[in-house]
């Protein structure tokens, strides 16, 4: 049986380019992207904190320039998916349970909980609902 572990560890690196909690903030991001794309190097590592999306108008947009970060980073300097990492914030865990509602007993409570934390945004974001959803 194989033991995976959870930790990574990280050699032969020159910087260490961690982002945090960017919440939906597309006009920040996008300045960091910017700078990020013009300065990384082959043995740089970019890790992203968690809190990617939530709490700002732009969730689904916002994440569309992470992964585009991502693909233009790793064809650019033709990284090993490794040099770029994900943590999940409390935003992204909220997205993930999302689709596990259906199974919830409470599952309208756990929404509303949700909404009061930021999830709303995200859900928005992508053009759903949010009063049919808690319907």
């Amino acid at each position: 049986m194989e033991n995976k572990s959870n930790f990574v560890e990280l050699k032969n690196i020159n910087r260490i380019w961690a982002i945090g909690s960017i919440h939906s903030n597309l006009s920040a991001f996008n300045s960091i992207k910017k700078f990020i794309l013009e300065n990384f190097n082959q043995d740089d590592v970019l890790i992203f904190l968690g809190n990617i999306i939530g709490l700002g108008q732009y969730s689904k947009e916002t994440l569309s320039s992470v992964l585009n970060l991502r693909f233009k980073l790793m064809s650019k300097h033709t990284l090993k998916p490794d040099k770029i990492v994900f943590l999940r914030g409390a935003q992204e865990e909220m997205f993930l349970k999302l689709l596990q509602l259906q199974t919830a007993p409470n599952s309208k409570e756990i929404l509303l909980w949700m909404y009061e934390h930021g999830v709303n945004q995200t859900i928005d974001s992508y053009g759903l609902d949010s009063n049919e959803l808690i319907s």
